[in-house]
């Protein structure tokens, strides 16, 4: 309602309008395939992180994130000095045939190839999981050569026909399992990371550190957190747990 004798003059047409507000937005430091070591990039949709970070524990992470409702994250990539492990190969089934895998995986995976339908190289069909059966990808013809490589997570592997007997290398039902584990940075690249971060002007509530860690490498994070209080830069650090293996206490 206009208000009689009483001129108004706007001066600020900004009223009541927040400034920006870093409340929510925080940094991660992690492992990636394709970002850059040592270098702060800022996402700002999950669509980015593929194209951006590529495959490993910190694309993953900061999909997660986003999922749980972030509009920013500033990622930076640590140096991955510590290789990822792959396991053992399991089969099951009554096929004569082998499997052998080979590479540096890009993350921990539970890899299952299970064979469609019966045949040696370049006539039996099969399918692979990376997440231990909860999803799997199309079906595949066994190559010629045998060998083929599994998108985005740094392994190859490599079917062994039976010489005595081909056509019954790979029966329909055989399954190969193996596991990876994620290639992991060590105290000093993470702190290196760290670095970067808390070297720049950019505003974040906390650095989470990717990957299960131990307690040597929360006694340096804590540390950094105690550095950073007392330079006024008032944030905080989320370490993750591995989780505990079956007989171990949580202290272990």
């Amino acid at each position: 309602m206009a208000l009689k004798d009483v001129l108004v003059k706007i001066k600020d047409g900004g009223l009541a309008l927040l400034a920006a507000n870093p409340s929510a937005v925080h940094a991660k430091v992690g492992v990636a395939s394709l970002a850059p070591v040592g270098q702060i990039v800022a996402l700002s949709d999950h669509e980015q992180i593929a194209d951006t970070l590529g495959a490993g524990p910190l694309a993953d992470a900061t999909l997660d994130s986003f999922v749980a409702g972030s509009r920013l994250v500033y990622v930076v990539a640590a140096e991955p000095d510590i290789p990822g492990q792959r396991g053992t190969v399991s089969r099951e089934g009554d096929g004569t045939g082998t499997l052998s895998v080979a590479g540096n995986p890009l993350n921990a995976f539970d890899v299952v190839v299970e064979v469609l339908r019966t045949g040696g190289l370049n006539d039996a069909v099969f399918r692979y999981s990376l997440d231990g059966g909860a999803s799997w990808s199309g079906q595949v013809t066994v190559p010629a050569e045998g060998v083929y490589t599994l998108p985005n997570t740094g392994l190859t592997i490599t079917f062994q026909a039976d010489a005595e007997n081909p056509p019954e290398s790979f029966r329909q039902g055989d399954r190969f399992t193996f596991s990876t584990t994620a290639p992991q940075a060590s105290v000093e690249s993470v702190n290196r990371a760290i670095d970067v971060l808390l070297g720049s002007n950019l505003s974040f509530d906390f650095i989470h550190v990717v990957g299960p860690s131990d307690a040597a490498m929360w006694a340096s994070l804590a540390a950094r957190a105690e550095e950073a209080f007392n330079s006024f830069r008032y944030i905080h650090i989320l370490a993750e747990a591995k989780p505990p293996a079956p007989g171990q206490t949580v202290d272990e």
